[in-house]
């Protein structure tokens, strides 16, 4: 695989443009696994160790989906995305419909709408 990263100096980190040349040709946006392991290259921080927290590990990430668990972290999540007015990180996903049955359902409609009214 080839990884190509921009390393100008001026651009933040989260907005880094880093893609990946698989084998067979495919160029594809970079993980952030992959992200995280170029930057820590190209920009490497004293004593910075990547350890994921036990939460984050696969076996404590999976609930069923109507386990009072699985509700309470998606209802977290789009309770932070309204307050933050971050609609567009689920914009693309699965999950976008249940944050806006969510916000239906709660009478909490009214910043996704006026974020939709705005889109280009």
């Amino acid at each position: 695989k080839y990884v190509f990263t921009d390393i100008s100096y001026s651009i933040p980190h989260r907005e880094r443009f880093i893609v990946v040349r698989e084998p067979s040709g495919t160029l594809r946006k970079a993980s952030w696994e992959e992200r995280d392991r170029m930057i820590q290259v190209y920009f490497p921080k004293e004593g910075r160790k990547i350890l994921t927290p036990i939460i984050f590990k696969e076996e404590n990430l999976r609930f069923e989906p109507d386990s009072t668990e699985y509700i309470k972290v998606h209802h977290k999540t789009y309770e932070d995305i309204d307050k933050r007015g971050k609609y567009d990180l689920l914009r693309s996903t699965r999950y976008f419909g249940g944050m806006v049955w969510y916000f239906v359902n709660n009478k909490k409609i009214d910043g996704l709408l006026i974020d939709q009214i705005q889109r280009d």
